[in-house]
């Protein structure tokens, strides 16, 4: 899974690409309040994405520099949870196929259709 890092982007912006792209986890909670310490904990209690030892967010004082721990942690999850008889579209979130801008926005043409790659 490919997941933005968070260098250009407001905290709003950052948590709504990272869930599109982690729409196959379903039991994934909304920011609410920005709280992203809150928002960070589930992380730590999901069954499978806690294995790839997501940072604490109670241990960092903002939420960027704990943003891009997190990014290195989850980018080797796989599109969907292991076991979920999920299989995502192709080009689908996190597919690894979309293209980000030098801030770290998604690419998208003047419809709002994502540009992606060719295989």
């Amino acid at each position: 899974m490919f997941i933005a890092t968070p260098q250009y982007m407001s905290l709003e912006d950052w948590v709504q690409a990272a869930m599109y792209t982690m729409s196959n986890y379903s039991n994934l909670a909304t920011l609410i309040d920005d709280d992203w310490r809150q928002w960070g904990e589930q992380f730590l209690s999901d069954p499978y994405l806690s294995t790839l030892n997501p940072p604490d967010p109670h241990f960092w004082d903002e939420w960027k520099p704990w943003a891009e721990q997190l990014v290195l942690a989850l980018n080797s999850a796989p599109d969907a949870p292991p076991n979920s008889n999920i299989t995502p579209p192709s080009p689908g979130p996190g597919s690894g196929r979309f293209l980000i801008a030098q801030n770290g926005a998604f690419l998208i043409t003047q419809d709002n259709r994502f540009i992606t790659t060719q295989n």
